[in-house]
């Protein structure tokens, strides 16, 4: 029977610069992530390509935005899935959360939580491996009202969240 390695992580707020440096601790945790068959991490930002608008909470500076090589630093770190669903994922309002979704699939980043319509944002991310399966689900209880997602109607389009 083969082992399967997870490396799990807490919130990734890297709003600026690589998240992994070369200082020799730097290299060990990039190294250690590297050598998992999983690496998780919670995107606690909103990578902007210069979609969306910051929401009224966001602007007296509680929004954690960054560009968008962001992404590129944290797979570059070796995580290899992402959760989404957080308190942040609408800082950018609802064209930034989208936003992200294009930026994370444009880079085959494996993400859940997130996404146009209910139907999206409950979706697990399914990661495979030669070692194995993961699946992960992502979910936040905080957010603003009328941040969640939402299922289409008969007559409008869900609600992204």
């Amino acid at each position: 029977m083969s082992r399967l390695t997870v490396a799990l992580s807490g919130d990734a707020m890297v709003t600026r610069g690589a998240p992994i440096t070369d200082e020799p601790a730097a290299r060990d945790l990039r190294a250690l992530l590297r050598g998992a068959d999983f690496a998780f991490t919670n995107l606690e930002v909103v990578p902007s390509a210069g979609r969306g608008h910051p929401v009224h909470n966001a602007a007296g500076g509680g929004a954690l935005v960054a560009e968008e090589g962001v992404l590129d630093g944290l797979g570059d770190a070796g995580f290899t899935v992402f959760g989404c669903a957080n308190n942040h994922a609408l800082d950018m309002g609802v064209e930034g959360l989208l936003g992200t979704v294009d930026l994370l699939r444009a880079r085959g980043l494996p993400f859940a939580g997130i996404g146009a319509d209910l139907t999206g944002a409950r979706r697990p991310v399914y990661v495979d491996r030669p070692g194995g399966s993961l699946a992960l689900i992502a979910c936040s209880a905080t957010y603003l009202p009328g941040q969640e997602a939402a299922p289409p109607s008969p007559d409008l389009p869900g609600r992204p969240g």
